[in-house]
Protein backbone atom coordinates (compact mmCIF):
# COMPACT_ATOMS: atom_id res chain seq x y z
CA UNK A 1 0.00 0.00 0.00
CA UNK A 2 1.40 3.40 -0.99
CA UNK A 3 2.25 6.11 1.83
CA UNK A 4 -0.69 8.21 2.44
CA UNK A 5 0.52 12.04 1.40
CA UNK A 6 -1.33 14.91 3.11
CA UNK A 7 -0.90 18.33 2.27
CA UNK A 8 0.54 20.96 4.69
CA UNK A 9 -1.95 22.69 7.13
CA UNK A 10 -2.32 26.37 6.06
CA UNK A 11 -0.21 29.27 8.05
CA UNK A 12 -3.29 30.84 8.95
CA UNK A 13 -5.15 31.47 12.30
CA UNK A 14 -8.12 29.00 12.85
CA UNK A 15 -10.85 31.92 12.47
CA UNK A 16 -9.13 32.84 9.35
CA UNK A 17 -9.60 29.56 7.10
CA UNK A 18 -12.55 28.69 4.98
CA UNK A 19 -14.00 25.22 4.95
CA UNK A 20 -13.96 23.77 1.13
CA UNK A 21 -16.42 20.75 1.39
CA UNK A 22 -18.80 18.83 3.70
CA UNK A 23 -19.41 15.27 4.02
CA UNK A 24 -22.85 14.28 4.33
CA UNK A 25 -24.42 10.62 4.89
CA UNK A 26 -26.28 10.76 1.88
CA UNK A 27 -23.22 11.27 -0.22
CA UNK A 28 -19.93 9.81 0.20
CA UNK A 29 -17.55 8.42 -2.24
CA UNK A 30 -15.38 5.63 -1.85
CA UNK A 31 -11.90 4.94 -3.78
CA UNK A 32 -9.43 2.06 -2.45
CA UNK A 33 -6.64 3.44 -0.07
CA UNK A 34 -3.80 2.36 -2.41
CA UNK A 35 -5.22 5.00 -4.66
CA UNK A 36 -5.74 7.91 -2.03
CA UNK A 37 -3.33 10.50 -2.10
CA UNK A 38 -4.06 14.38 -0.49
CA UNK A 39 -2.03 17.15 -2.24
CA UNK A 40 -2.56 21.11 -2.63
CA UNK A 41 -5.79 22.06 -3.25
CA UNK A 42 -7.30 18.37 -2.66
CA UNK A 43 -9.94 19.75 -0.23
CA UNK A 44 -12.65 20.35 -3.61
CA UNK A 45 -14.31 17.01 -3.42
CA UNK A 46 -16.99 15.44 -1.75
CA UNK A 47 -15.48 13.42 0.62
CA UNK A 48 -15.33 16.33 3.95
CA UNK A 49 -17.39 18.09 6.37
CA UNK A 50 -17.38 20.85 8.04
CA UNK A 51 -18.95 22.71 11.22
CA UNK A 52 -21.37 25.68 10.36
CA UNK A 53 -21.90 27.90 13.15
CA UNK A 54 -24.61 30.38 12.97
CA UNK A 55 -23.94 33.89 13.44
CA UNK A 56 -25.99 36.69 14.04
CA UNK A 57 -25.71 39.99 13.19
CA UNK A 58 -26.93 43.37 12.52
CA UNK A 59 -29.32 43.64 9.21
CA UNK A 60 -27.28 46.30 7.42
CA UNK A 61 -23.83 44.79 7.57
CA UNK A 62 -26.18 41.98 5.06
CA UNK A 63 -27.64 44.16 2.89
CA UNK A 64 -26.03 42.65 -0.02
CA UNK A 65 -23.89 39.21 -1.39
CA UNK A 66 -21.01 41.54 -2.26
CA UNK A 67 -20.96 43.23 1.02
CA UNK A 68 -20.98 39.70 2.70
CA UNK A 69 -18.03 38.08 0.09
CA UNK A 70 -16.09 41.50 1.24
CA UNK A 71 -16.40 41.41 4.66
CA UNK A 72 -15.95 38.11 5.33
CA UNK A 73 -13.34 37.94 7.33
CA UNK A 74 -13.97 41.09 8.66
CA UNK A 75 -17.10 39.84 9.70
CA UNK A 76 -14.87 37.63 11.92
CA UNK A 77 -12.71 40.11 13.39
CA UNK A 78 -15.70 41.47 15.01
CA UNK A 79 -15.59 41.03 18.93
CA UNK A 80 -19.31 39.84 18.59
CA UNK A 81 -19.42 37.51 15.71
CA UNK A 82 -15.75 36.29 16.86
CA UNK A 83 -17.90 35.52 19.97
CA UNK A 84 -20.14 33.18 18.70
CA UNK A 85 -18.03 31.52 16.05
CA UNK A 86 -15.62 30.61 19.40
CA UNK A 87 -18.64 29.30 21.50
CA UNK A 88 -20.05 27.52 18.76
CA UNK A 89 -16.67 25.56 18.30
CA UNK A 90 -16.04 24.93 21.56
CA UNK A 91 -19.06 22.88 21.95
CA UNK A 92 -17.54 20.98 18.62
CA UNK A 93 -14.22 20.48 20.71
CA UNK A 94 -15.94 19.17 23.86
CA UNK A 95 -18.09 17.12 21.61
CA UNK A 96 -14.63 16.04 20.00
CA UNK A 97 -13.54 15.50 23.51
CA UNK A 98 -16.85 13.04 24.73
CA UNK A 99 -16.21 11.02 21.22
CA UNK A 100 -12.22 10.86 22.02
CA UNK A 101 -11.88 12.26 18.73
CA UNK A 102 -8.13 14.66 18.67
CA UNK A 103 -8.35 17.20 16.44
CA UNK A 104 -5.70 20.10 15.82
CA UNK A 105 -8.14 22.12 13.73
CA UNK A 106 -11.78 22.10 13.23
CA UNK A 107 -12.71 23.44 10.08
CA UNK A 108 -15.84 25.56 9.70
CA UNK A 109 -17.97 27.52 7.25
CA UNK A 110 -20.19 29.98 9.21
CA UNK A 111 -23.33 31.31 8.28
CA UNK A 112 -24.30 34.93 8.38
CA UNK A 113 -27.74 35.57 9.79
CA UNK A 114 -30.14 39.09 10.35
CA UNK A 115 -30.59 39.94 14.35
CA UNK A 116 -34.50 40.21 13.03
CA UNK A 117 -37.42 38.64 14.13
CA UNK A 118 -37.10 36.39 11.48
CA UNK A 119 -33.79 35.39 11.44
CA UNK A 120 -33.96 34.68 15.34
CA UNK A 121 -36.74 32.36 14.22
CA UNK A 122 -34.47 31.09 11.78
CA UNK A 123 -31.64 30.78 14.45
CA UNK A 124 -33.61 28.91 16.34
CA UNK A 125 -35.08 25.72 15.10
CA UNK A 126 -32.00 25.48 12.73
CA UNK A 127 -29.75 25.51 16.11
CA UNK A 128 -32.08 23.09 17.51
CA UNK A 129 -32.50 20.86 14.88
CA UNK A 130 -28.63 20.94 13.76
CA UNK A 131 -27.68 19.68 17.60
CA UNK A 132 -30.13 16.60 17.30
CA UNK A 133 -27.17 13.75 17.51
CA UNK A 134 -24.75 16.00 19.00
CA UNK A 135 -27.69 16.10 22.40
CA UNK A 136 -28.76 12.48 21.63
CA UNK A 137 -28.55 10.64 25.35
CA UNK A 138 -28.49 7.32 24.00
CA UNK A 139 -25.95 7.69 21.20
CA UNK A 140 -22.91 5.94 22.72
CA UNK A 141 -20.41 5.03 20.92
CA UNK A 142 -18.47 2.13 21.64
CA UNK A 143 -15.71 2.05 18.68
CA UNK A 144 -13.99 4.62 17.23
CA UNK A 145 -15.91 3.87 13.97
CA UNK A 146 -19.08 4.53 15.43
CA UNK A 147 -17.85 8.16 16.98
CA UNK A 148 -16.76 9.31 13.72
CA UNK A 149 -20.15 8.45 12.16
CA UNK A 150 -21.96 10.44 15.11
CA UNK A 151 -19.76 13.27 14.12
CA UNK A 152 -20.09 12.55 10.15
CA UNK A 153 -24.37 13.17 11.70
CA UNK A 154 -23.99 16.08 13.44
CA UNK A 155 -22.39 17.78 10.79
CA UNK A 156 -24.88 16.26 8.39
CA UNK A 157 -27.79 17.67 10.10
CA UNK A 158 -26.46 20.73 10.39
CA UNK A 159 -26.53 21.29 7.01
CA UNK A 160 -30.34 20.10 6.89
CA UNK A 161 -31.50 22.34 9.72
CA UNK A 162 -30.24 25.28 7.32
CA UNK A 163 -32.25 23.98 4.73
CA UNK A 164 -35.15 23.07 6.97
CA UNK A 165 -35.47 26.88 8.89
CA UNK A 166 -35.49 28.65 5.19
CA UNK A 167 -37.94 26.46 3.71
CA UNK A 168 -39.71 27.75 7.36
CA UNK A 169 -38.58 31.20 7.59
CA UNK A 170 -37.15 32.30 4.20
CA UNK A 171 -34.68 34.80 5.36
CA UNK A 172 -31.66 33.75 3.39
CA UNK A 173 -31.47 32.90 -0.56
CA UNK A 174 -32.04 28.80 -1.15
CA UNK A 175 -29.02 27.53 0.31
CA UNK A 176 -29.78 24.36 -1.77
CA UNK A 177 -30.34 25.94 -5.10
CA UNK A 178 -28.91 29.74 -5.24
CA UNK A 179 -25.53 29.55 -7.16
CA UNK A 180 -24.46 31.77 -4.24
CA UNK A 181 -25.91 30.50 -1.18
CA UNK A 182 -24.17 28.94 1.41
CA UNK A 183 -24.50 25.11 1.20
CA UNK A 184 -24.05 25.80 -2.77
CA UNK A 185 -20.48 26.79 -2.13
CA UNK A 186 -19.54 23.84 0.31
CA UNK A 187 -21.67 21.06 -0.87
CA UNK A 188 -21.54 19.34 -4.25
CA UNK A 189 -24.91 19.23 -6.64
CA UNK A 190 -25.70 15.42 -5.66
CA UNK A 191 -25.72 16.50 -1.84
CA UNK A 192 -28.02 19.52 -2.39
CA UNK A 193 -30.21 17.00 -4.62
CA UNK A 194 -30.22 14.99 -1.62
CA UNK A 195 -30.66 16.90 1.04
CA UNK A 196 -33.53 19.01 -0.69
CA UNK A 197 -35.32 15.05 -0.90
CA UNK A 198 -34.92 14.79 3.10
CA UNK A 199 -35.92 18.44 3.24
CA UNK A 200 -39.04 18.11 1.59
CA UNK A 201 -39.77 15.02 3.86
CA UNK A 202 -39.04 16.85 7.22
CA UNK A 203 -41.41 20.24 6.33
CA UNK A 204 -44.04 17.97 5.22
CA UNK A 205 -43.99 16.39 8.82
CA UNK A 206 -43.70 19.53 10.24
CA UNK A 207 -47.18 20.86 8.69
CA UNK A 208 -48.62 17.79 9.03
CA UNK A 209 -47.64 18.24 13.20
CA UNK A 210 -48.98 22.02 12.58
CA UNK A 211 -51.72 21.30 11.19
CA UNK A 212 -52.84 18.57 13.85
CA UNK A 213 -51.61 20.29 17.16
CA UNK A 214 -55.25 21.06 17.87
CA UNK A 215 -55.94 17.43 18.24
CA UNK A 216 -52.34 17.02 20.04
CA UNK A 217 -51.92 19.58 22.59
CA UNK A 218 -54.17 18.29 25.23
CA UNK A 219 -51.89 15.15 25.62
CA UNK A 220 -48.87 16.62 25.51
CA UNK A 221 -46.21 16.93 28.33
CA UNK A 222 -46.13 20.28 30.50
CA UNK A 223 -43.02 20.71 28.68
CA UNK A 224 -44.12 20.72 25.00
CA UNK A 225 -46.30 24.00 24.46
CA UNK A 226 -45.71 24.53 20.34
CA UNK A 227 -45.75 22.31 17.29
CA UNK A 228 -42.40 23.84 16.55
CA UNK A 229 -41.34 21.97 20.13
CA UNK A 230 -43.38 18.87 19.53
CA UNK A 231 -41.68 18.63 16.06
CA UNK A 232 -38.09 19.12 17.92
CA UNK A 233 -39.14 16.53 20.57
CA UNK A 234 -40.24 13.99 17.66
CA UNK A 235 -36.93 14.17 16.48
CA UNK A 236 -35.12 13.16 18.59
CA UNK A 237 -36.55 10.46 19.27
CA UNK A 238 -36.20 9.27 15.78
CA UNK A 239 -32.64 9.68 15.73
CA UNK A 240 -32.31 7.62 18.74
CA UNK A 241 -34.19 4.90 17.38
CA UNK A 242 -32.42 5.06 14.41
CA UNK A 243 -28.98 5.25 16.04
CA UNK A 244 -30.26 1.66 18.28
CA UNK A 245 -31.17 -0.10 15.23
CA UNK A 246 -28.10 0.62 13.59
CA UNK A 247 -24.58 1.54 14.96
CA UNK A 248 -25.63 1.13 18.47
CA UNK A 249 -27.63 -2.50 18.28
CA UNK A 250 -24.75 -4.86 18.17
CA UNK A 251 -27.18 -7.89 18.20
CA UNK A 252 -29.95 -7.68 15.12
CA UNK A 253 -28.11 -8.61 11.50
CA UNK A 254 -28.39 -6.12 8.99
CA UNK A 255 -31.24 -5.44 7.34
CA UNK A 256 -30.70 -5.39 3.29
CA UNK A 257 -31.67 -2.70 1.67
CA UNK A 258 -34.56 -4.19 -0.28
CA UNK A 259 -36.49 -5.16 3.24
CA UNK A 260 -35.56 -1.38 4.08
CA UNK A 261 -37.41 -0.09 1.00
CA UNK A 262 -40.19 -2.56 1.91
CA UNK A 263 -40.33 -1.10 5.28
CA UNK A 264 -40.02 2.20 4.34
CA UNK A 265 -43.21 1.55 1.86
CA UNK A 266 -44.97 -0.03 3.98
CA UNK A 267 -44.77 3.11 6.62
CA UNK A 268 -46.00 5.04 4.15
CA UNK A 269 -48.92 3.55 2.72
CA UNK A 270 -50.11 2.38 6.51
CA UNK A 271 -49.65 5.85 8.29
CA UNK A 272 -51.02 7.70 5.28
CA UNK A 273 -53.61 4.90 4.66
CA UNK A 274 -53.28 3.63 1.08
CA UNK A 275 -54.54 -0.06 1.04
CA UNK A 276 -53.15 -2.17 -0.97
CA UNK A 277 -54.89 -4.92 -2.99
CA UNK A 278 -53.70 -8.31 -2.04
CA UNK A 279 -55.50 -9.68 -5.32
CA UNK A 280 -52.72 -12.36 -6.56
CA UNK A 281 -50.60 -12.00 -3.63
CA UNK A 282 -51.69 -14.51 -1.03
CA UNK A 283 -48.65 -13.98 0.95
CA UNK A 284 -49.04 -11.06 2.07
CA UNK A 285 -51.03 -10.10 4.86
CA UNK A 286 -54.36 -7.91 4.23
CA UNK A 287 -54.33 -4.23 4.67
CA UNK A 288 -56.58 -4.57 7.93
CA UNK A 289 -54.70 -7.21 9.54
CA UNK A 290 -51.37 -4.76 9.45
CA UNK A 291 -52.79 -1.81 10.34
CA UNK A 292 -53.74 -3.66 13.59
CA UNK A 293 -50.25 -4.90 13.67
CA UNK A 294 -48.83 -1.18 13.04
CA UNK A 295 -51.04 0.70 15.93
CA UNK A 296 -50.04 -1.94 18.58
CA UNK A 297 -46.06 -0.94 17.55
CA UNK A 298 -46.85 2.57 17.78
CA UNK A 299 -48.43 2.08 21.09
CA UNK A 300 -45.44 0.57 22.16
CA UNK A 301 -43.44 3.85 20.94
CA UNK A 302 -43.76 6.33 23.85
CA UNK A 303 -44.18 9.97 22.48
CA UNK A 304 -43.63 9.85 18.66
CA UNK A 305 -46.08 6.51 18.80
CA UNK A 306 -48.49 8.14 20.24
CA UNK A 307 -48.42 11.47 18.03
CA UNK A 308 -48.37 8.88 14.83
CA UNK A 309 -51.74 7.58 16.51
CA UNK A 310 -53.53 10.56 17.29
CA UNK A 311 -52.87 12.02 13.66
CA UNK A 312 -53.86 8.55 11.94
CA UNK A 313 -57.51 8.86 14.25
CA UNK A 314 -57.79 12.14 12.77
CA UNK A 315 -56.62 11.62 9.17
CA UNK A 316 -59.73 12.89 7.02
CA UNK A 317 -59.41 16.22 9.28
CA UNK A 318 -55.78 16.58 8.12
CA UNK A 319 -55.94 14.86 4.59
CA UNK A 320 -54.34 17.55 2.40
CA UNK A 321 -51.27 17.31 4.95
CA UNK A 322 -51.09 13.78 4.91
CA UNK A 323 -50.84 13.39 1.19
CA UNK A 324 -48.17 16.19 1.05
CA UNK A 325 -46.43 13.98 3.62
CA UNK A 326 -47.19 10.38 1.46
CA UNK A 327 -45.81 12.30 -1.92
CA UNK A 328 -42.65 13.12 0.19
CA UNK A 329 -42.07 9.66 0.97
CA UNK A 330 -42.45 8.39 -2.65
CA UNK A 331 -40.45 5.96 -4.73
CA UNK A 332 -37.52 8.20 -5.92
CA UNK A 333 -36.92 9.25 -2.69
CA UNK A 334 -37.00 6.19 -0.58
CA UNK A 335 -32.88 5.86 -1.87
CA UNK A 336 -32.01 8.69 0.38
CA UNK A 337 -33.61 7.38 3.63
CA UNK A 338 -31.56 4.08 3.32
CA UNK A 339 -28.55 3.91 5.41
CA UNK A 340 -25.20 4.40 4.20
CA UNK A 341 -23.48 1.63 6.21
CA UNK A 342 -24.35 -2.36 7.68
CA UNK A 343 -22.96 -2.45 11.30
CA UNK A 344 -21.80 -5.94 12.65
CA UNK A 345 -20.19 -4.88 16.30
CA UNK A 346 -19.79 -1.55 16.15
CA UNK A 347 -17.76 -1.80 12.48
CA UNK A 348 -19.40 -0.17 9.51
CA UNK A 349 -19.40 -2.11 6.47
CA UNK A 350 -21.09 -0.97 3.05
CA UNK A 351 -21.17 -3.39 -0.42
CA UNK A 352 -18.98 -2.86 -3.21
CA UNK A 353 -20.51 -2.87 -6.79
CA UNK A 354 -20.32 -6.35 -6.67
CA UNK A 355 -22.15 -6.37 -3.53
CA UNK A 356 -19.75 -7.86 -1.19
CA UNK A 357 -19.81 -6.42 1.64
CA UNK A 358 -16.36 -4.62 2.89
CA UNK A 359 -15.51 -2.96 5.83
CA UNK A 360 -15.06 0.85 6.29
CA UNK A 361 -12.98 3.17 8.43
CA UNK A 362 -12.90 7.09 9.14
CA UNK A 363 -9.31 8.89 8.83
CA UNK A 364 -8.95 12.54 9.66
CA UNK A 365 -7.06 15.00 7.35
CA UNK A 366 -4.14 17.40 9.01
CA UNK A 367 -7.53 20.32 8.48
CA UNK A 368 -9.59 17.88 10.71
CA UNK A 369 -12.06 16.85 7.58
CA UNK A 370 -13.00 12.76 8.54
CA UNK A 371 -13.09 11.14 5.27
CA UNK A 372 -14.35 7.41 5.03
CA UNK A 373 -12.46 4.82 2.95
CA UNK A 374 -12.14 0.92 2.60
CA UNK A 375 -10.59 -0.56 5.53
Amino acid sequence: MKKRKFSRPPEKALEELDAVDLQSRIDITFTKPETQSYYDGSLKSSEYFQEMPLVLVNQALLESSYMFEDCRYELRKRPDTRKQINEWLQEAKEEDERLFIERKHIAFSELYLPRTEEGKHFYRIAREYGKIPRDSYSAIPRTPEMACWLKTLCCFYQSRAIALAHRLHGVISDPLSHPDSHLARILTELTRHNISICTDGTVAWFRLLEAGWPYLEDSMPASITTAEQLFLEVERHDFESAWQRGPGNPDVPWVSKDNQRYALSDYRRLFCYKPWDNHGNSRRSSFKEEIKRFRTALSKDGLPGHVRLILMDHHQKLKDNFSQYELSLNSKAQDVYIDDFYWRLGKPFKQEKTSRSMQVKAVQHPFGYLEWIWA
